[in-house]
């Protein structure tokens, strides 16, 4: 849903697309609560993964629009530190949530918030100007645009081979801990918010920053950096999950946290660079 939803957000207001999406990724996870058999449950979480995908394409549009394009990296590791930040904020809370209310209630607790976060999205961000907006092109000349240059194509395709390795496995990350240590949910909860706060979080946070800093001098460096990172997190990950002495194997998993999310701004500050201003969202 991410292009469709994209394609929205270059023709309306993203900041209205933005909030819309947040509401329903919201609902659908409070409503993930009262899931009554495997399709009630599977209908609420593909809801939540729609909201999800409907999130990043006019966020980043906006920040491109606010920021200049020397600053573009350090603004969208900033952006990206929501994820990690939420996912620190769910292992510390999800293990005590799961053990006090049950997990349908954990749902709901964490859910509607976000729709009061989508109503402050609506009332107080300020769309800004679209940069040099002209007429919107069909979706197949964007499509063509994109295709014929090289770089954007190895660009996406690394990023979402890289999603989707480091998606399974911090899914995964709360059964290793348990299945091959031993960990209570409690525990499991804490040592995963270790990894990402100390791994992905000062990983995200720093990507952004040091691409800006080095493109300086070699613009090179939105795509050097994250082929240098990702380079050094395999082999740290198959150390962690070959390690069988529990907190060793949890300070060699924030390798792969650490390394392997310096990609996330800078691919996303080099895919603003290769796409004309007028179909940034899409």
């Amino acid at each position: 849903m991410g292009i469709p939803i994209g394609r929205l957000a270059d023709r309306y207001p993203r900041r209205t697309v933005m909030a819309v999406c947040v509401a329903l990724w919201s609902a659908m996870t409070a409503l993930s609560g009262a899931a009554r058999g495997f399709a009630t449950l599977l209908a609420c979480r593909a809801g939540v993964g729609i909201g999800e995908a409907g999130c990043s394409p006019p966020a980043i549009s906006m920040i491109s629009d606010y920021v200049p394009a020397e600053k573009r990296g350090g603004a969208l590791s900033l952006y990206s530190m929501a994820v990690p930040a939420g996912i620190v904020i769910g292992f510390l809370a999800g293990g005590y949530l799961r053990e006090i209310i049950g997990w349908r209630m954990a749902f709901v607790v964490v859910g509607l918030p976000g729709i009061l976060v989508a109503a402050l999205l609506l009332l107080t961000v300020r769309e800004p100007p679209r940069q040099a907006q002209t007429s919107l092109p069909p979706a197949r000349e964007v499509f063509a645009f994109l295709w014929a240059r090289r770089s954007f194509r190895y660009l996406a395709l690394a990023s979402g081979l890289y999603a989707f390795a480091t998606y399974s496995t911090s899914f995964m990350l709360a059964l290793f801990l348990e299945r091959s240590h031993g960990l209570s949910a409690v525990q499991q909860g804490q040592a995963a918010a270790f990894i990402m706060a100390g791994g992905v979080g000062v990983g995200t946070f720093a990507g952004g920053f040091i691409a800006d800093a080095w493109a300086k001098h070699d613009r090179r460096a939105y795509a050097l950096l994250p082929i240098i990172s990702m380079a050094i997190a395999v082999p740290g990950a198959a150390a962690a999950f070959l390690c069988e002495h529990t907190p060793l194997a949890i300070g060699l998993l924030m390798i792969p946290g650490l390394c392997g999310q310096i990609y996330q701004a800078p691919a996303f500050a080099a895919s603003q660079s290769r796409e004309p201003v007028s179909t940034s969202s899409g």
